[in-house]
């Protein structure tokens, strides 16, 4: 619902370390992380509940807490705690918040859903302090409250052996008096260390004892073939044989012989440790600063005897310490770290071997702790213990500050606790999107319907002696939707769900064929699936091409179409492709300091150009292009209201950006803060800067030697375009009948410069496009290139591109633009009926006549090399009996190929009156456009 974008923006976690905590990879910092967001929530939800306390009732409250208030903030202790909680006034006035958070939370969804994360917090929160302190009661309680949620969000082996277990130990002072009491004093969990708080359960201390013992990086290189190469796995090992003076460690040196270790090796030391290691039974000569110091033990129970081995005589000398024949011997700090791998990889095959070293894993465990303790490796200060490290001053002093940041985002995006005159359902708290019904009715219900499966499930499972359902039955998920979206694998291009779908159709089709006569042409003159496969993914979106091939081919009809950068006349920007261009570093931290740095990167320009557009897009609810922007935020959207230039800007720009109120009141933001006059002033002598907002144009200029900035509205570039893309060109037009020498126009998009090629005809100033981005931008004269292709080909271009594939209309699955291309500029009399039909795509906004539709049909044919063919549906029929094709390597049948032809249609059209500053355009829904 936001999480990460909230930790995010308020600067609390970076991006990558907020998305695993929250995934649960990082389990500590995901603790800290939902302790800080459940303590912003609530204070923000106290301030809105002290709100609502008369003043008169709140002052004597306030009067009667002062003084408990005052001896708990200067010293906090279990007594002046509880006689702040026990007190009349705190009584009361706790009394009246819950009943506030009640009925609130009633009246109010959102209120209502973060005040259960709240109380899911509080809940986590309590388990983790059971087992700190050995609460045995809270740690039964908190497993009861946590099951109906591991039932609610489908953690079904959490819910199944949970329940078995709370069972189990409720009814344990009947079953096992002993072992309860046991429990009850703490037993369940360990006190590892001197530090407060800081119990772990027994599972835990195996794992961070005996099991990181023998997990330890490094490990032995199967010393069945290779008996030198021996690493950190427990490493202190010979450290107690070179310091074992007395009979205890003897003992257990002949214990562990007796059980064969494996290996032994010792602690290792660098180059500091020029003093003696154990009461000076052992120290180490400056000529070694970077090698390993140790003895090493090498003994293996393989085939009934030991195996010693003695590769270094060097330090026969030391062999007097040692209580036993050993090994001692130097290795190299590279040999040990980067030649051996991790854990017991290859220590034996033998199943007795391994099952001697399993046996003995406790052992060596002790004898490492001890070791460590010997070396003084776990030494801890009393200043470090006295306090437990969140209760550390400086930890305070930082979670106090992100607490704040958080509740300033909360306030900024989305406060759920303010009260609100209308109704609003459950919001994203980052994004500002409101859940579907059911989607709500599920988050609300969520912990009731868990209760209700654990009831269930206790009740025919765990508590009935002759049960319809076995304890290991399979339980039902109960799917229970949420903000967050679960992404299916899918494979590449949906292959296997067109395969499956294909052959359940034709399954069909033998069982039918059984009993009726069937005809093949007909059948495929249907779609073979829910969707037509050659227009259409199998996620229900538009097939996408590779729009870019097509600028080079444009290109290509020029020996050279590139030219220098022209001195002089207009340099037209596409706003948002200039925005998201834009590197994070580069974000300013206000809006206001971000207007600066948009106007002086725009100014740069003036350098080159006599005049620089900034043009944007507008945005409709009901658009075309609906489709192409929801599957451009997939990253995620970030909602924030750009409110005034001391604003801060978003630190997820991107996300930002992928949210269209955003851009819309961003670009207002900037259309005003430019207008200003001391903005203005910022316009270089002579130069202009055309600003859009909206529908409305301005132009910001200065005469040569004026001292102030001229601001005036531009009614001839008024208009009601929707996209950029026609909105610059009509800038373009603009500026050529302006007398400049050329426009230029600056985008990475190639529907612009399609339309380029298209109109720069109709242009009296040469028509330039800039795209490439670094040491890659290059000026291509798109009035050289609609020469050299010939005004058929240029008229053709805006339907031949909607057909073939745009941003909102499908492309042909396997068919791209340089296939299309090439039909369309074949000098064949084919070729000239082609570019003909695609010149009449977008004459007007009605249905296509039925010439122009049956010539697209032998387009597409020949696209899908069926020329013999002149309708769809004979290429389909042909195709398949032919070559076998799966249904997305077979044409659009007639039906889909009409319902592209009518999208393709207005999609041209629009197109089509893109120097026309207001022209009439139907809703992309009417005369099934859309």
């Amino acid at each position: 619902a936001g999480l990460m974008d909230l930790l995010v923006e308020s600067g609390v976690a970076g991006a990558a370390s907020a998305a695993s905590a929250l995934d649960g990879r990082q389990y500590n910092r995901a603790v800290r992380f939902h302790k800080l967001v459940s303590e912003a929530m609530e204070r923000l939800r106290w301030k809105e509940f002290i709100a609502s306390v008369p003043n008169s009732q709140l002052a004597d409250a306030q009067g009667q807490l002062s003084l408990p208030l005052a001896e708990l903030q200067s010293c906090i202790t279990d007594e002046n705690v509880a006689g702040l909680v026990s007190s009349p006034a705190f009584v009361a006035l706790h009394a009246k918040y819950v009943v506030y958070c009640h009925k609130q939370s009633q009246a109010s969804q959102n209120f209502c859903y973060w005040s259960s994360y709240i109380d899911m917090v509080d809940l986590l929160l309590a388990f983790i302090r059971a087992s700190r302190t050995g609460d045995w009661e809270l740690h039964l309680d908190c497993v009861r409250r946590l099951l109906p949620w591991c039932f609610a969000y489908d953690r079904l082996n959490y819910a199944r052996y949970m329940s078995y277990y709370w069972l189990q130990m409720i009814h344990l002072p009947l079953a096992q008096p002993e072992a309860d009491a046991f429990l009850r004093q703490g037993g369940f969990s360990v006190q590892r260390s001197t530090n407060p708080f800081a119990q772990v359960p027994s599972d835990q201390a195996i794992e961070q004892s005996l099991n990181r013992a023998t997990k330890t990086t490094g490990g032995m290189y199967y010393v069945e073939h290779n008996f030198c190469v021996i690493t950190y796995q427990v490493m202190s090992i010979c450290c107690m044989l070179v310091a074992c003076a007395n009979l205890t460690f003897r003992m257990k040196l002949t214990y562990y012989l007796k059980y064969n270790i494996a290996y032994i090796y010792t602690a290792i030391v660098n180059r500091h440790c020029q003093t003696h290691i154990f009461s000076g039974s052992l120290s180490l000569s400056p000529p070694f600063p970077r090698l390993l110091c140790g003895s090493l033990l090498l003994t293996k129970w393989l085939y009934g005897s030991f195996i010693f081995l003695f590769p270094s005589r060097q330090y026969h000398q030391y062999l007097t310490h040692l209580p036993i024949v050993c090994l001692v011997s130097w290795v190299h700090v590279q040999m040990c770290v980067l030649e051996c791998p991790v854990g017991i990889v290859g220590i034996s095959r033998h199943p007795a071997t391994v099952q001697r070293w399993v046996l003995t894993a406790h052992e060596r465990a002790t004898i490492a702790d001890l070791c460590l303790t010997h070396c003084g490796l776990d030494d801890q200060t009393e200043e470090r213990n006295a306090f437990h490290k969140d209760c550390q001053a400086g930890r305070m002093a930082r979670d106090e500050t992100d607490v704040l940041r958080i509740a300033d985002t909360v306030t900024k995006l989305f406060n759920p606790f303010a009260e609100s005159d209308d109704e609003v359902r459950v919001t994203h708290i980052a994004s500002g999107i409101e859940g579907s019904a059911d989607m709500i009715e599920d988050l609300l219900s969520a912990e009731r319907r868990g209760t209700e499966a654990f009831h269930d499930f206790v009740r025919h499972r765990l508590t009935t002696e002759s049960s319809a359902k076995a304890f290991h039955d399979p339980l039902t998920k109960l799917n229970l939707r949420t903000f967050s979206v679960k992404k299916k694998k899918a494979s590449s291009s949906g292959q296997n769900d067109i395969a499956r779908s294909d052959r359940a159709t034709f399954l069909r089709i033998a069982l039918i064929a059984q009993t009726r006569q069937m005809d093949m042409s007909h059948i495929l003159s249907f779609p073979l699936g829910p969707l037509p496969w050659s227009l259409a993914t199998t996620s229900g979106s538009l097939v996408k091409t590779s729009k870019s091939s097509l600028l080079p081919l444009l290109e290509n009809s020029v020996h050279d179409a590139t030219d220098p950068v022209i001195q002089g006349g207009a340099l037209i920007i596409d706003a948002m492709a200039f925005l998201r261009s834009m590197k994070v570093s580069d974000i300013p931290t206000t809006f206001g300091e971000l207007a600066t740095a948009i106007l002086t990167r725009l100014c740069r320009h003036f350098s080159t150009y006599d005049r620089v557009d900034f043009v944007v897009d507008t945005y409709r609810e009901m658009s075309i292009k609906n489709m192409e922007r929801t599957a451009r935020t997939t990253s995620g959207v970030l909602r924030q209201h750009v409110t005034g230039p001391a604003q801060a800007t978003p630190r997820q720009f991107s996300k930002f950006l992928n949210v269209s109120a955003n851009k819309e009141e961003l670009i207002s933001f900037l259309f005003s803060s430019w207008k200003r006059p001391d903005t203005a002033e910022r316009i270089p002598s002579g130069k202009t800067l055309m600003i859009t907002s909206g529908i409305s144009c301005a132009a910001v200029s200065r005469g040569s030697g004026t001292p102030s900035a001229s601001i005036q509205s531009l009614p001839e570039l008024q208009c009601n375009h929707e996209e950029a893309d026609t909105r610059l060109l009509l800038h373009a037009a603009h500026a050529s009948t302006a007398g400049l020498c050329a426009a230029t126009i600056k985008s990475p998009d190639t529907d612009v410069a399609v339309l380029a090629v298209a109109f720069s005809k109709k242009m009296s100033a040469p028509l330039y496009f800039m795209t490439g981005t670094g040491n890659k931008v290059r000026l291509v004269n798109m009035t050289a290139v609609s020469t050299a292709l010939g005004p058929e080909v240029c008229a053709a271009l805006p339907g031949f591109h909607a057909f073939t594939g745009a941003d909102s209309t499908s492309a042909f699955q396997y068919h791209g633009k340089k296939s299309a291309f090439k039909l369309l500029a074949d000098k064949s009399a084919c070729g000239v009926a082609f570019r003909q039909a695609f010149s009449k795509l977008g004459a007007d906004f009605n249905p296509i006549s039925a010439d122009c539709f049956e010539i697209l049909e032998k387009f597409v044919c020949s696209l899908y090399n069926a020329t013999q063919c002149t309708s769809v549906n004979a290429a389909r029929y042909h195709l398949f009996c032919t070559k076998g094709f799966q249904s997305n390597h077979l044409p659009p049948c007639q039906d889909a190929l009409g319902k592209h032809c009518s999208r393709a249609n207005y999609q041209a059209a629009v197109w089509q009156r893109c120097l026309t500053a207001s022209p009439e355009i139907p809703a992309p829904h009417a005369n099934g456009q859309g």
